[in-house]
């Protein structure tokens, strides 16, 4: 595939993830979007579309990572970068094999593997996005959008550092910062896929 249909892929799938969590805040009331993860409308009701979801936002990073593959200056940042956006890919799956447990239920397994690999990966496409910026202003077909895929970038990590705060100190609205940060991540796939269709 050309860059220009990686960049159309991506902007696809990434549109389709963000219609479904939209989606599901309507279907979902029951689910807290201030305390609660995005992550716990796979349990229950229309669960199988937060699974498509995951899904999506997979198939999105796959399809992104292939065109800078394609199209960006391999350096030491870009290489760093693109292993780190590979864990979020299949960090995703990861998170839909193991869901995690509803509110207010008892530990399981999967429950424990999901609360684990959430952080993780979460932690990994904040760094990469960075890393990401670092090879735009190195390469001349992406220095256009350096100064927005930093800025939104650098938003992603410290949204990822206040979750983590609210969720150390209890304060129940770690859920709200969730959703703030894959709308920041969200916009950022949207900015970059579409240089990357334009560029070929």
């Amino acid at each position: 595939m050309t860059s220009r249909q990686l960049g159309i892929m991506a902007l696809i799938f990434i549109f389709y993830f963000a219609a479904i969590i939209i989606l599901l805040h309507f279907l979902r009331p029951d689910v807290s979007p201030f305390s609660s993860p995005t992550s716990e409308y796979a349990v229950g009701h229309y669960g199988i579309l937060m699974s498509t979801a995951f899904v999506s936002m997979s198939i999105a990073t796959f399809a992104l990572l292939f065109g800078f593959n394609k199209s960006i200056h391999k350096s030491t940042p870009f290489t760093i970068g693109r292993l780190l956006f590979a864990v979020w890919g299949v960090g995703l799956f990861v998170a839909m094999f193991f869901p995690i447990n509803p509110e207010g239920t008892g530990p399981t397994t999967k429950n424990l593997v999901h609360r684990i690999n959430g952080p993780i990966i979460f932690l990994c496409v904040s760094i990469a996005t960075i890393l990401f910026a670092v090879s735009f202003k190195r390469d001349k077909n992406w220095q256009r959008i350096y100064v927005v895929a930093l800025t939104l970038s650098l938003l992603m990590l410290g949204l990822f550092v206040t979750i983590g705060i609210c969720i150390a100190n209890n304060v129940g609205i770690e859920g709200l910062f969730q959703r703030i940060l894959l709308g920041t991540l969200v916009t950022w796939f949207i900015v970059t896929s579409l240089h990357l269709r334009s560029l070929y």
